[in-house]
């Protein structure tokens, strides 16, 4: 699964794979809702932590379906 960022994408780049298990970004994933964290310094999951090493403070995740080449993808973000 990978993020994708609407302002910037140098805290987690494109091409870092991130896993479901343990991340903000998994769990938008399998429950298929929206994820808003305020506050990603007390957040334990792995890409919030990425998130705030990389100097911000708040995240929103969803689960977006990409349609590429005909065919159905899922991602999670």
């Amino acid at each position: 699964m990978s993020s994708v960022s609407v302002k910037s994408n140098l805290a987690i780049p494109f091409a870092i794979p991130l896993p479901v298990e343990f991340t903000l970004t998994g769990r938008a994933f399998n429950t298929k809702i929206l994820i808003i964290c305020h506050q990603l310094a007390c957040n334990t999951e792995q890409d919030c932590q990425m998130l705030f090493a990389g100097a911000l403070t708040t995240d929103m995740d969803t689960a977006i379906v990409l349609l590429l080449s005909g065919r159905r993808q899922q991602a999670g973000g």
